[in-house]
């Protein structure tokens, strides 16, 4: 016990020896001794617009792993609810104190985990597809065009029960379109929009805005943003009552668009796992949960590359 103590001692007091980026440039050549770029080089999905692999990422970038010596420790989940002010951690005692650190968790998500996505558009164009009434249900099929000389599209589909006044939103990707019925059944107005697995309009966002690096489940959630710029046009729709819903990988892209949109009231995010609700550290298999590297590597188009630099220290 005394050498393993002894052995840990040595290799920390080395560590803090060193400088930054001397820090740095150790922590990228032992994850690349793990062989993990070698691992998971096959997964040739685009991560960017301008990478398809994380070789490419780190060879355009030139970014080096953050200073994880200088990071706190925090064994256990971090308390949200404080702040550090001139090094000292300290409770968050008023709104504006927590919007700030609302405002400051968003950022450091953008950074690391989902990248950053573009301003809301100007305005938009509808296309109505196809207009329908069966069983008393209006069924009407749309297309927005926005953005860069209105290149930017999304699909959906509004079903709307009959009845008049104001109607809460049930919002939900293309793939759940029987649990929209339901919702229809119950008196919601249902919307489906495409950006999912079985139909997906947001992959040409990344074309379409170059100089942001938005992943492909930010750029689903910045989807289903635009389709609420829609929504609040229509006079059935309550403004205030817009929920959004989804499975797996679906829950967790309607997570972050209820995190970046407050305009969506409410979300029910079903069995989104690691990199939705469930936190990072506690990714298991034995809790039926994916590990950080395992979610992060197999499906690396769904976050920021940066997060690859936590697969070593997860460890």
């Amino acid at each position: 016990m005394l050498i393993i103590m002894a052995c840990s001692l040595s290799y920390t007091d080395g560590i803090l020896a060193q400088t930054k980026l001397e820090r740095q440039r150790k922590y990228l050549e032992d994850s690349r001794m793990l062989n993990i770029e070698q691992r998971f080089q096959s997964n040739t999905r685009r991560i960017s617009v301008q990478d398809s692999t994380w070789n490419d990422w780190l060879k355009r970038s030139g970014e080096l792993p953050p200073d994880f010596a200088s990071m706190p420790s925090t064994p256990m989940l971090p308390e949200p609810l404080t702040q550090t002010r001139n090094g000292k951690v300290v409770p968050i005692t008023t709104l504006n104190e927590w919007n700030e650190k609302r405002k400051w968790i968003k950022s450091e998500y953008q950074h690391w985990i989902s990248g950053h996505a573009p301003p809301a558009p100007k305005d938009f164009k509808v296309e109505i597809l196809s207009d329908k009434v069966e069983r008393k249900t209006r069924i009407q099929l749309i297309k927005l065009h926005f953005g860069p000389e209105y290149k930017g599209f999304m699909t959906m589909e509004l079903i709307i029960p009959e009845g008049g006044g104001q109607r809460p939103v049930y919002l939900t990707q293309w793939n759940h379109r029987d649990w929209a019925q339901l919702a229809v059944k119950r008196g919601y107005i249902a919307c489906v929009y495409a950006a999912a697995d079985a139909k997906d309009d947001t992959d040409s966002y990344q074309y379409l805005y170059p100089d942001f690096d938005f992943t492909l489940l930010m750029r689903r959630a910045w989807g289903a943003s635009r389709v609420v710029d829609y929504l609040l046009t229509r006079k059935e729709v309550n403004p205030k009552q817009i929920a959004i819903t989804g499975h797996s990988r679906n829950g967790k892209q309607s997570l972050w668009a209820a995190a970046f949109d407050e305009r969506i009231a409410a979300v029910i995010s079903n069995s989104s796992s690691t990199g939705g609700d469930a936190p990072w550290r506690f990714g298991d298999p034995q809790f039926a949960s994916e590990t950080i590297d395992y979610v992060g590597a197999l499906q690396g188009h769904w976050f920021h590359p940066r997060l690859r630099f936590f697969f070593w220290k997860g460890r």
